[in-house]
């Protein structure tokens, strides 16, 4: 009998397990496979290394090591960054997010999201039309589509897959599934990145 409730307790270990090994990989799947219009680097079949970053623009560490973390990234050919806009919680924070993946649809993202980094000024629609065309995108069409259901559904989407992955804040970055390293000040950062993507690279 004790034997019979032993085999009972491996088998519903084994399949917890399972699902939860199969909905870690659902979920990165996503994040990765799912947001290539969001990536910057090496391409997926290049890819030995992928980062995965996840940041608001209106996050005063997230601006600061935004510029490190993306040179830490160019260094390394065959590595690629994935950028994931996660609003905190505040009409500004949604606002440029939803502006970030509205850049997207027009292949614009990467461009867009480094001058929404850099930027200070109130995000009015006179200022996205003005950051589109420093990039040769089209404002107007990012201001119509940010509301759209699937941006909506994108932050979504993401927003409840984090806690699944250990992500409690941001900025948060996931080295090749495995590693997750928490910045907690701006200088350090370049290091830090360089560092574990050499350590997952090994």
């Amino acid at each position: 009998m004790a034997l019979k409730f032993l085999y009972a307790i491996v088998a519903v270990l084994i399949v917890v397990v399972g699902v939860q090994m199969w909905s870690a990989h659902h979920n990165y799947s996503y994040l990765e496979k799912g947001s290539l219009a969001q990536s910057y680097g090496a391409s997926p079949d290049k890819a030995k290394v992928t980062v995965l970053l996840f940041t608001d623009y209106t996050c005063r560490l997230c601006k600061d090591s935004n510029a490190s973390i993306m040179q830490a990234v160019s260094e390394k050919s065959d590595t690629r960054l994935i950028i994931h806009p996660v609003p905190q919680g505040t009409a500004l924070s949604e606002r440029t997010a939803r502006i970030a993946l509205a850049a997207a649809k027009q292949g614009g993202f990467i461009a867009m999201n480094e001058l929404l980094m850099r930027n200070e000024r109130p995000l009015t629609d006179d200022l996205v039309r003005e950051l589109a065309a420093q990039v040769k995108l089209n404002g107007d069409k990012m201001l119509a589509e940010a509301n759209d259901q699937d941006i909506t559904d994108r932050l979504n989407r993401v927003s409840a897959k984090l806690p699944r992955l250990g992500v409690r804040g941001v900025p948060t970055v996931i080295f090749n599934r495995k590693l997750v390293f928490v910045p907690v000040d701006a200088p350090s950062v370049y290091s830090h990145v360089s560092q574990l993507i050499q350590k997952v690279r090994s």
